[in-house]
Protein backbone atom coordinates (compact mmCIF):
# COMPACT_ATOMS: atom_id res chain seq x y z
CA UNK A 1 0.00 0.00 0.00
CA UNK A 2 1.25 3.50 -1.13
CA UNK A 3 1.30 5.28 2.55
CA UNK A 4 2.81 2.51 4.57
CA UNK A 5 5.68 2.03 2.26
CA UNK A 6 5.93 5.47 1.80
CA UNK A 7 6.14 5.94 5.61
CA UNK A 8 8.89 3.04 5.57
CA UNK A 9 11.51 5.01 2.80
CA UNK A 10 10.56 8.43 3.40
CA UNK A 11 10.94 8.09 7.62
CA UNK A 12 13.25 5.17 7.69
CA UNK A 13 16.03 6.76 10.48
CA UNK A 14 13.67 9.33 11.63
CA UNK A 15 11.02 7.11 12.71
CA UNK A 16 12.08 4.19 15.23
CA UNK A 17 12.15 1.15 12.76
CA UNK A 18 10.45 -1.14 15.33
CA UNK A 19 7.50 1.57 14.28
CA UNK A 20 8.09 1.28 10.67
CA UNK A 21 8.06 -2.62 10.25
CA UNK A 22 5.03 -2.84 12.55
CA UNK A 23 2.79 -0.43 9.99
CA UNK A 24 0.36 -2.54 8.80
CA UNK A 25 -1.59 -2.60 5.30
CA UNK A 26 -4.72 -3.62 6.46
CA UNK A 27 -5.31 -1.06 9.21
CA UNK A 28 -4.43 1.51 6.64
CA UNK A 29 -6.75 0.62 4.27
CA UNK A 30 -9.62 0.42 6.53
CA UNK A 31 -8.31 4.02 7.91
CA UNK A 32 -8.66 5.41 4.16
CA UNK A 33 -11.63 3.15 3.64
CA UNK A 34 -13.40 5.13 6.29
CA UNK A 35 -12.14 8.12 4.78
CA UNK A 36 -13.25 8.05 1.28
CA UNK A 37 -16.75 6.05 2.46
CA UNK A 38 -17.47 9.58 3.85
CA UNK A 39 -17.46 7.66 7.58
CA UNK A 40 -14.82 11.24 8.67
CA UNK A 41 -16.69 14.04 8.94
CA UNK A 42 -16.37 17.29 7.11
CA UNK A 43 -15.59 18.20 3.10
CA UNK A 44 -12.95 15.20 1.70
CA UNK A 45 -11.66 15.16 -1.71
CA UNK A 46 -9.14 12.77 -2.98
CA UNK A 47 -6.81 12.11 -6.08
CA UNK A 48 -5.25 8.65 -7.24
CA UNK A 49 -1.87 8.91 -9.15
CA UNK A 50 -1.41 6.33 -11.30
CA UNK A 51 1.98 5.03 -14.08
CA UNK A 52 2.11 2.51 -15.87
CA UNK A 53 -1.17 0.88 -14.68
CA UNK A 54 -0.25 0.87 -11.04
CA UNK A 55 -1.23 3.24 -8.55
CA UNK A 56 2.00 5.16 -6.94
CA UNK A 57 0.29 7.87 -5.03
CA UNK A 58 -2.63 9.53 -3.56
CA UNK A 59 -3.67 13.14 -2.28
CA UNK A 60 -6.87 13.64 0.19
CA UNK A 61 -7.76 17.25 1.37
CA UNK A 62 -10.66 18.83 3.01
CA UNK A 63 -12.04 20.08 5.68
CA UNK A 64 -9.28 21.19 8.77
CA UNK A 65 -9.09 17.93 10.88
CA UNK A 66 -6.10 19.34 13.15
CA UNK A 67 -6.15 22.62 14.12
CA UNK A 68 -4.23 24.67 16.31
CA UNK A 69 -4.52 27.99 17.21
CA UNK A 70 -2.28 29.13 14.61
CA UNK A 71 -3.40 26.92 11.96
CA UNK A 72 -7.33 27.78 12.85
CA UNK A 73 -6.77 30.55 10.08
CA UNK A 74 -6.53 27.88 7.26
CA UNK A 75 -10.04 27.00 5.66
CA UNK A 76 -8.60 23.57 4.46
CA UNK A 77 -6.38 20.79 5.16
CA UNK A 78 -3.91 18.71 2.90
CA UNK A 79 -4.75 15.55 4.98
CA UNK A 80 -2.39 13.07 3.63
CA UNK A 81 0.09 13.06 0.22
CA UNK A 82 1.68 9.72 -0.53
CA UNK A 83 4.13 9.25 -3.92
CA UNK A 84 6.02 6.10 -3.94
CA UNK A 85 9.95 6.23 -4.09
CA UNK A 86 10.56 5.38 -7.52
CA UNK A 87 7.52 7.84 -8.79
CA UNK A 88 9.13 11.12 -7.57
CA UNK A 89 10.75 13.31 -9.38
CA UNK A 90 8.14 12.92 -12.18
CA UNK A 91 5.50 15.93 -11.32
CA UNK A 92 2.94 13.66 -9.71
CA UNK A 93 2.61 15.04 -6.36
CA UNK A 94 2.31 18.63 -8.32
CA UNK A 95 -0.55 17.19 -10.23
CA UNK A 96 -1.96 15.75 -7.05
CA UNK A 97 -1.66 18.92 -5.38
CA UNK A 98 -2.96 21.41 -8.44
CA UNK A 99 -6.33 18.31 -8.29
CA UNK A 100 -6.99 18.92 -4.92
CA UNK A 101 -6.79 22.54 -5.06
CA UNK A 102 -9.28 22.91 -7.97
CA UNK A 103 -11.49 20.64 -5.93
CA UNK A 104 -10.93 23.13 -2.47
CA UNK A 105 -11.27 26.42 -5.09
CA UNK A 106 -14.49 24.87 -6.29
CA UNK A 107 -15.95 24.52 -3.08
CA UNK A 108 -15.32 28.09 -2.09
CA UNK A 109 -11.97 27.29 0.26
CA UNK A 110 -9.14 29.55 -0.47
CA UNK A 111 -6.28 28.65 2.09
CA UNK A 112 -4.71 25.39 3.14
CA UNK A 113 -2.36 23.78 5.70
CA UNK A 114 -0.77 20.71 5.85
CA UNK A 115 1.36 18.91 8.88
CA UNK A 116 4.52 16.94 8.26
CA UNK A 117 7.60 16.07 10.07
CA UNK A 118 10.51 18.42 10.24
CA UNK A 119 12.78 16.13 8.51
CA UNK A 120 11.13 14.80 5.89
CA UNK A 121 12.50 15.60 2.83
CA UNK A 122 9.56 16.25 0.92
CA UNK A 123 9.40 19.42 3.04
CA UNK A 124 11.40 21.03 0.05
CA UNK A 125 8.40 19.92 -1.88
CA UNK A 126 6.11 22.18 0.12
CA UNK A 127 8.61 25.03 -0.02
CA UNK A 128 8.74 24.90 -3.84
CA UNK A 129 4.80 25.26 -3.78
CA UNK A 130 4.76 28.06 -1.61
CA UNK A 131 4.28 26.70 1.47
CA UNK A 132 5.22 28.83 4.59
CA UNK A 133 5.63 26.98 8.14
CA UNK A 134 2.64 28.50 10.23
CA UNK A 135 3.56 26.41 13.03
CA UNK A 136 5.24 23.73 14.66
CA UNK A 137 4.99 21.43 17.55
CA UNK A 138 6.48 18.25 18.90
CA UNK A 139 4.62 14.32 18.32
CA UNK A 140 5.25 10.83 19.61
CA UNK A 141 5.51 8.54 17.02
CA UNK A 142 6.48 4.72 17.94
CA UNK A 143 8.49 6.35 21.36
CA UNK A 144 10.24 9.19 19.72
CA UNK A 145 9.71 12.70 20.34
CA UNK A 146 9.85 14.11 16.64
CA UNK A 147 9.65 17.75 15.12
CA UNK A 148 6.09 18.54 12.83
CA UNK A 149 5.75 21.61 10.66
CA UNK A 150 2.37 23.07 9.76
CA UNK A 151 2.92 24.28 6.48
CA UNK A 152 -0.13 26.78 5.22
CA UNK A 153 -1.25 28.57 2.12
CA UNK A 154 -2.42 31.90 2.51
CA UNK A 155 -3.62 31.73 -1.15
CA UNK A 156 -4.41 28.64 -3.14
CA UNK A 157 -4.48 30.35 -6.76
CA UNK A 158 -0.72 31.09 -5.84
CA UNK A 159 0.28 27.40 -5.86
CA UNK A 160 2.76 26.77 -9.13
Amino acid sequence: MVQVDTWRTAYAGIVPQAHLDAMSYERREGHWRDVLSGAADGLAFAHVGVLDGQVVGFVIGGSPDDVTPATARFGAQLQAIYILAAAQGRGLGRLLVRALVADLAAAGLSSMFLWVLADNPACRFYVSLGGRVADRRNVSIGGADLAELAYGWDDLAGIP
